[in-house]
């Protein structure tokens, strides 16, 4: 594998608008003092057929709330290849795993069996300071993991136990150093072909419309230009069994309102040296789905169903939350 080499050397429904609009108020239950809050944002009874936003039917939700320090924030996201096991980064330099619930219908109810530890730097010590913020994170084959920060751009590959496992640097691409600050490489993904993609939030020196994107090789990595909707950035990525890539693009903010959309990207439009761009599945607009989307995640069920899991990070501000939602493609 490429990695060890470089080692080496229609609108949502009326009941869905209501429940979310309470979510993004902070009209739902706040947490307990001592652990994870978990309130489901389910189905209503007697309901038949899929609700839909665009071309995603909506199949559950949470909202998650917990005021353990250093809980949010989560910018990144990961699941087991059966759906599972969660994994999502937060900015804070933490990871939380858990165990994902589901009634008979797969419809998502809870997240069981949760911890929240800090992610090791190279030295085997918690990562701190400008080094902490976590923002793409990339499960391999292997179950090992890439993780790409920002402030001090880098890339890092860890073992499968993830917050257990110290980090090791990978060589980056030379021009990552002209990105912005805080706005690094929010993406990653690794391709059906076992390259490795990712995704700036800012655009380089010279570009307007067009986000920087880099993918791997055996000769070292390759450039090409992501195109977003005007006023959306790119902050995740997953790949699907197609080969396909979804992109979800948060919404530059106005206030406390942002939102997102999310995009499909055929395998085949994506080559370095390329304009790439995809197709909207859906659009995850304000005060419905008022939230900070930045980390999206994709599995296949039993039925040959492509899944989606799409986090928010909340900024740690009482006026966001941290949703956890469900979409089935259609």
């Amino acid at each position: 594998m490429w990695i060890k080499n470089l080692v080496k050397n229609r609108r949502p429904a009326g009941w869905l608008l209501l429940a979310l609009s309470l979510v993004s108020l902070g009209a739902l239950p706040a947490s307990s003092r001592s652990e994870l809050s978990i309130v489901p944002i389910p189905l209503p009874d007697g309901a038949a057929g899929l609700h839909r936003i665009g071309r995603l039917a909506f199949w559950g939700g949470l909202v998650l709330n917990d005021d353990r320090d250093g809980f949010g924030g989560f910018s990144a996201l990961e699941v087991s290849p059966d759906g599972r096991r969660l994994w999502a980064l937060s900015d804070q330099g933490r990871v939380l795993t858990g165990r994902l619930r589901y009634d008979e219908d797969g419809r998502l109810l809870g997240l069981d069996r949760t911890a929240l530890a800090p992610l090791l730097d190279t030295d085997g010590r918690p990562v701190a300071g400008s080094r902490r913020d976590a923002e793409g994170l990339a499960r391999l084959p292997d179950g090992s993991f890439v993780i790409s920060y920002e402030w001090r751009h880098r890339l890092t590959l860890h073992g499968a136990a993830l917050a257990d496992s110290a980090a090791i640097q990978l060589p980056a691409p030379p021009d990552l150093r002209r990105l912005e600050s805080n706005r690094g490489i929010e993406a990653v993904t690794v391709l059906s072909d076992g390259r490795l993609l990712m995704l700036g939030e800012t655009g380089l020196l010279g570009e307007v419309a067009a986000f920087p994107g880099w993918l791997s090789g055996s000769d070292g990595w390759h450039r090409f230009a992501y195109l977003a909707a005007r006023g959306y950035r790119p902050t995740g990525a997953a790949t699907l069994p197609t080969g396909d890539v979804v992109v979800i693009e948060r919404r530059d903010p106005v206030l406390i309102l942002t939102g997102g959309r999310i995009v499909l990207v055929p395998h085949e439009a994506i080559r370095s040296g390329r304009s790439v761009g995809g197709m909207e599945l859906g659009r995850l607009v304000p005060p419905a789905l008022n939230a900070n989307y930045e980390g999206i995640a994709a599995w296949q069920d039993a039925d040959g169903r492509v899944r989606l899991l799409v986090i928010s990070d909340n900024n740690f501000l009482s006026v966001q939350r941290t949703l956890l939602l469900q979409f089935i493609i259609d």
